[in-house]
């Protein structure tokens, strides 16, 4: 048995080097991270998780009062939540928080796609509970096309969302997000981490 998913491949290519025959002499099971595609020409048996439902779990949207806070800090201007989600400034930020949290992290359980949503969870549009907790199965129906654009290799996604105002009245947010790509050849940039830790000492 593989444990380790990252040695799945590696260890199946060595079995073929020394001419060990599977299943016929052993039997090989290795945990894998669906849907990433098996290249072995070694047959295992894959145990694991779908990396989807794990993104699943991660969907969110920035904190409005801190990014806010940055901005400001840093004369960057913007109109509404939605105009500072797709600010290229707000996306580089978020894309070195990611590559500095990837720095820390086996390469397997790696962040390489990100994307900013263009509205915060709302409890009036049955994303979130009155106690702030997410309702995880709503949001992977809703945002279903986010998930999807992730491992279909899209640059961007169009997401038409509905939102409810204050005064029960409904309206749908017409919206077209860029989807990032965290490059990890680029080094994380300690400048991201202390102008994020700017803004939150400045939102507490």
């Amino acid at each position: 048995m593989i444990t380790a998913d990252h040695l799945v491949e590696p260890v199946a290519a060595a079995i073929e080097e020394f001419g060990v025959r599977v299943p016929q002499d052993l039997r090989i099971v290795g945990h894998w991270n669906f849907p990433l595609p098996y290249r072995g020409r070694v047959p295992i048996d894959l145990l694991g998780f779908d990396a989807r439902e794990l993104l699943r779990a991660w969907v969110d949207a920035i904190d409005a009062e801190t990014v806010g806070k940055w901005a400001e800090r840093h004369n960057l201007p913007y109109t509404s939540f939605q105009d500072l989600c797709s600010r290229r400034e707000v996306l580089d930020l978020i894309g070195d928080e990611i590559r500095r949290c990837n720095a820390g992290l086996p390469e397997a359980m790696r962040i390489r796609r990100f994307l900013v949503l263009n509205k915060e969870f709302d409890a009036d549009d049955d994303e979130i509970t009155r106690t702030r907790k997410i309702r995880r199965r709503f949001v992977t129906e809703k945002y279903a096309a986010v998930l999807d654009a992730f491992y279909s290799g899209e640059s961007e996604v169009e997401l038409s969302t509905e939102i409810t105002f204050e005064n029960g009245r409904k309206s749908v947010l017409q919206s077209r997000l860029a989807i990032g790509d965290v490059d990890e050849s680029a080094p994380p940039a300690a400048a991201a981490a202390r102008r994020l830790e700017e803004a939150v000492a400045v939102a507490g």
